[in-house]
C-alpha cells in the first residue's frame, strides 16, 4: 500500500503540471472558481463539487488550494447546506472579506 502511494507521488511529481510554479497555480485556480462554481440540485439531490474538485486531484494541488484565502471567501447558499460547510470556508478565507450568497 505504502509503495502504491509512493509510486504514484512520483508519477505526479513527473507530470508537466507539477512544474508549474504555485503562483501560476493559484492564478489558473482563481479563474477556474468563477467558470466552474459548486451547484446543488433538489430533485433529484445531487451535488456537482465545481471548482472544489482540484483539492481531490493531488497532495499539492489541495494544498495550493487551501492555502489560497481568495478561493474560499465567497459562500454561495445553498450549495454550503449546512454550518459546517460554512465554517470550513471561512476559516480557510482566512482575513478576507466574506461574501455570502443565497
Amino acid at each position: 500500500m505504502r509503495e502504491d502511494l509512493l509510486d504514484g507521488q512520483q508519477h505526479n511529481s513527473n507530470l508537466p503540471s507539477s512544474r508549474l510554479p504555485p503562483e501560476i497555480m493559484s492564478r489558473v485556480f482563481t479563474i477556474l472558481v468563477s467558470i466552474d462554481p459548486p451547484t446543488r440540485t433538489v430533485r433529484p439531490v445531487k451535488i456537482r463539487l465545481g471548482w472544489l474538485s482540484i483539492t481531490h486531484v493531488c497532495k499539492r494541488w489541495r494544498d495550493i488550494a487551501l492555502h489560497l484565502p481568495t478561493l474560499w471567501a465567497d459562500i454561495t447558499f445553498p450549495f454550503i447546506f449546512d454550518e459546517r460547510w460554512a465554517a470550513a470556508f471561512s476559516s480557510r478565507a482566512r482575513d478576507m472579506p466574506l461574501t455570502i450568497q443565497y
